[in-house]
């Protein structure tokens, strides 16, 4: 008798056997095929997944560490020395200062050559704002024959042009460093590396200015590339940028203003955002602003969490021509980028120059409110001042998230509040720490406009301090109460969306 090879579709069909006229083994056996089919499709379905995943980290990456902003035993944990601070800073040991990098390193620039301009943050520097804003000035940079493939721009701009892989240090740059430096066999130019650069060689062609904005390349992914390769920027130069006046852009920012930056989007990101997975309350209270900041004042440079900040940068990037871009110049940022580092850009200039007062809006600017309203919730939900979790939840989103979006609209404003605030002399240590790194970058011409600016941030505006939740929340029984005290408080009659 001939039997016939038939499909089984479920590992339960070996008991159909009968009804198919198959052998009870050859039934068994092929359902252990299927089943192994199955596994190796999951198998290949979870590498498949696995490896995008590295992708999208590789070319996204997260600038914050939650695991370790999640440790929540003993005190605040320290983030590990930046891996490659050894290598880079034998940078520092050809410059005198971050500062002198901008005097001693920029050649003459080769009128003949088009400009690539590459600012690469840091995180935390006004960087949104001057993406955002390079993307509305598209027309006056087309006059000046500039074009932008930073961050934000079109994908049909970035995606032709290779933004995403230009400058990684993966095997195509590999083998064109092998190229260059006599070490490989062949002496044609890699398919890779034509079709990577193509659109970029179009630009060189037409005489266009390339300007990149991307903090990416000052997180420490792309750090690890720029130190540990010694032939990193010597290959990019001899194959990508012979043809270009290459400018490297890092923005400065006041230590102590950064680092209350950064400390306020921890908290927002890993803390607040209830959609964040390491953002769900474990019955601790988030941390405070300050506590955060404390963490990182005896530490040595100026990182902080994953963060890295200007010493760190420059230095990685101090092998080719770098320009320090201040945050703090009398003029706006966009206008101190396109009418003093990046000089021949006279039409975006003059267009920045007519509106210079819109030009000082900030964008991604994260207000201390936050942390405030998500501590008042989360305290009086310990003090059982909220009834059920669902409630607790539906207040905290909607009182945190949605109302601190709005700015401080209802009119509260820390001053208005009870607050614990850190002791002089430990804010005299932040200011320490802030004035030596400005001496490194910029030099030390502007430091009493420095220290006025930060007394004025740290007294006035109370911005290094916390809700003193004890007291706000005493004698309170509900959180009727509680609301209609902060609504005392405000001076108003209502509090926004929440009754």
């Amino acid at each position: 008798m001939i039997w016939q090879r038939k499909r089984l579709r479920s590992p339960d069909e070996p008991r159909k056997a009968k009804e198919y006229g198959y052998p009870k083994r050859l039934a068994t056996r092929i359902a252990s095929d299927e089943n192994s089919k199955s596994l190796r499709r999951i198998v290949a379905y979870t590498a498949v997944i696995a490896l995008i995943t590295v992708w999208l980290d590789f070319v996204y990456p997260r600038p914050i560490c939650s695991r370790e902003y999640r440790e929540r035993i003993g005190p605040l944990s320290v983030s590990p020395p930046h891996k490659n601070t050894a290598q880079c800073q034998s940078a520092l040991e050809r410059n005198i200062s971050i500062a002198g990098i901008t005097n001693t390193t920029i050649p003459t620039d080769n009128k003949k050559k088009p400009y690539f301009v590459l600012h690469i943050g840091p995180s935390k520097t006004g960087t949104t704002t001057l993406q955002k804003e390079s993307i509305r000035l598209q027309e006056y940079l087309e006059q000046d024959n500039n074009v932008y493939l930073g961050r934000y721009a079109s994908r049909s701009a970035r995606q032709p042009a290779r933004m995403a892989e230009l400058l990684s240090n993966d095997g195509c740059l590999q083998e064109v460093s092998k190229l260059f430096n006599g070490n490989s066999s062949s002496t044609i130019i890699p398919k890779c590396w034509k079709e990577r650069t193509y659109r970029i060689r179009e630009y060189n062609t037409n005489h266009t200015n390339i300007i990149v904005s991307d903090e990416h390349y000052s997180y420490e992914r792309q750090l690890a590339h720029v130190c540990n390769d010694p032939q990193y920027w010597s290959t990019l130069r001899q194959a990508l940028f012979v043809d270009w006046n290459l400018i490297v852009v890092v923005t400065y920012r006041r230590y102590a203003e950064w680092i209350l930056s950064v400390a306020k989007e921890v908290n927002q990101k890993l803390c607040h955002n209830p959609s964040h997975p390491s953002a769900q309350w474990d019955g601790q209270r988030c941390w405070s602003l300050w506590q955060l900041i404390e963490t990182y004042l005896d530490t040595t440079g100026g990182d902080a969490f994953s963060y890295m900040n200007v010493d760190t940068t420059s230095l990685a990037y101090a092998d080719v021509p770098v320009r320090i871009l201040n945050l703090h110049a009398s003029s706006s940022l966009m206008t101190t980028l396109y009418c003093d580092v990046i000089r021949n850009s006279p039409n975006t200039c003059r267009k920045l120059q007519e509106n210079a007062t819109t030009n000082k809006i900030m964008e991604n600017v994260q207000s201390v409110m936050t942390t405030v309203y998500n501590d008042i919730v989360f305290e009086a939900s310990r003090a059982g001042l909220l009834q059920s979790e669902e409630m607790r939840e539906k207040i905290r989103q909607d009182f945190t998230m949605e109302v601190a979006k709005e700015g401080d609209s209802m009119g509260l404003q820390m001053l208005d509040l009870p607050l614990l605030c850190p002791r002089r002399s430990d804010l005299n240590r932040l200011l320490r720490k802030s004035l030596n790194l400005e001496r490194l970058v910029i030099g030390s011409d502007r430091e009493d406009e420095h220290q006025r600016d930060f007394w004025r941030l740290a007294n006035e505006k109370k911005a290094f301090c916390g809700v003193d939740t004890a007291r706000l929340l005493s004698g309170k029984t509900s959180w009727m109460e509680v609301m209609a005290h902060l609504r005392r408080m405000a001076g108003q009659k209502s509090f926004g969306m929440i009754a």
